[in-house]
């Protein structure tokens, strides 16, 4: 609402110095009180649905922009229409829809504003489960503020909002959109069926059997090393950090090296960002430094770096504690190899009292697991409700018994 008032603000703010500029205008205000200028039912003629017309002001010679207020029942709709000298929307309530001729069905927000130009055709009106309200300010040019055309039918109201392939279509049909006619060679993917399968199926089809299963083995059109080079730029540009620690052991796999990688992520600095870049890092060193590039990746797990947190946790939100703990457990171990197990326990007598215990493949990768985002993230998510934490440095043992090998 503080959005939409700002906005007619300024509006008003425009049209009085257009006014001032009026040679011979008259300098005193002009208040128009709510419920003056008579509601009016929107023409069957020209709207679908239930449509009330509040205005608000007419148009002037000084000012040539009529306002009011529209509201539109779910369903509801205007006809296709133009406007020579323009209109701009405010959305004030509820779900809206706007299409302009040969476009895609946008969905509007209370507070979005639509600006529509001069002699373009296009529709508004309400989401089929919502009604909508909006503002609307036309301008008016030679005494004609519109030009009505045909009504939207059902069939053009329903259609799709957006590019996406339409639900209906077939996993061959989608093949032939987005990698054509021929089936190529491919190396069977599960991931997605493994992880997803029962609870996302088509997803876990187009990843499996679609990007992975043909994009990906299509090296006559483009080489794995390439792909494999666009998709860890486009991660890192976009922090998808849970993400990269897959793609960047396939691109090593691929045939980038630790120079190249290392070469793209610092130039990727200076377009995405420094924070981004160094959270790149901290995962790019850890699958590029494994045993194979380094001897010190060989030693025994008396190298590890073992921690244990000891926290006492609001026993109101224990429950909440518990779910975050857990997402950030399963992201570490998925996406981070320098942590090797995150083992957290509670107090059989008072579980508001958990230990965790930490173990990460050194001390650098335990500093670069306290930046990751997911991290960060739990860690601003569970701020209110810790009331203690307490870290103590440990040492293994028996440093050859471990859980789970370094990565």
């Amino acid at each position: 609402m503080k959005k939409t008032l700002y906005l007619l603000a300024l509006l008003a703010s425009a049209f009085s110095l257009n006014a001032i500029a009026q040679e011979g205008a008259d300098m005193s205000q002009t208040i128009h009180r709510a419920g003056s200028i008579p509601s009016a039912n929107g023409p069957a003629e020209y709207f679908t649905g239930k449509v009330r017309v509040d205005p608000l002001f007419p148009a002037s010679d000084a000012t040539p922009v009529s306002g009011a207020y529209v509201h539109f029942e779910a369903g509801a709709r205007s006809a296709w229409h133009t406007h020579p000298a323009g209109q701009h929307l405010i959305v004030t309530a509820g779900v809206g829809w706007t299409q302009t001729w040969g476009g895609m069905i946008a969905e509007l927000h209370p507070g979005d504003v639509v600006w529509c130009p001069p002699g373009v055709k296009h529709w508004h009106g309400a989401s089929p489960g919502s009604a909508m309200t909006h503002i609307a300010l036309t301008g008016t040019l030679e005494g004609k503020n519109v030009e009505w055309m045909e009504k939207v039918s059902d069939e053009q109201y329903r259609q799709p909002q957006n590019n996406e392939p339409d639900a209906g279509l077939t996993i061959d049909e989608i093949r032939e959109i987005f990698v054509g006619k021929e089936k190529p060679e491919m190396e069977k993917q599960t991931a997605g069926r493994d992880r997803l399968g029962s609870f996302a199926p088509k997803f876990a089809e187009l990843n499996d059997d679609i990007l992975f299963g043909e994009i990906w083995s299509r090296e006559q059109e483009f080489s794995a090393k390439n792909r494999s080079m666009i998709t860890v730029t486009a991660l890192i540009s976009g922090g998808n950090f849970e993400q990269l620690a897959h793609h960047l052991k396939r691109a090593k796999e691929n045939g980038i090296t630790k120079p190249e990688i290392a070469e793209i992520i610092t130039h990727l600095a200076f377009y995405t960002g420094w924070p981004k870049a160094w959270s790149a890092f901290n995962i790019a060193r850890e699958i590029y430094n494994d045993e194979n590039d380094s001897p010190a990746k060989a030693e025994t797990a008396s190298a590890n770096y073992v921690r244990l947190a000891k926290i006492l946790v609001d026993s109101r939100q224990l429950e909440n504690y518990i779910a975050a703990l857990k997402e950030e457990i399963e992201t570490s171990l998925r996406v981070e190899p320098g942590v090797l197990e995150l083992y957290a326990v509670a107090d059989r007598n008072n579980p508001a009292r958990v230990t965790i215990m930490e173990i990460y493949a050194s001390e650098d990768a335990y500093r670069a697991h306290v930046e990751t985002p997911h991290f960060l993230k739990y860690k601003r998510a569970v701020n209110d409700m810790v009331k203690s934490l307490e870290l103590a440095d440990a040492v293994p043992l028996v440093p050859g018994a471990k859980t789970k090998a370094p990565r």
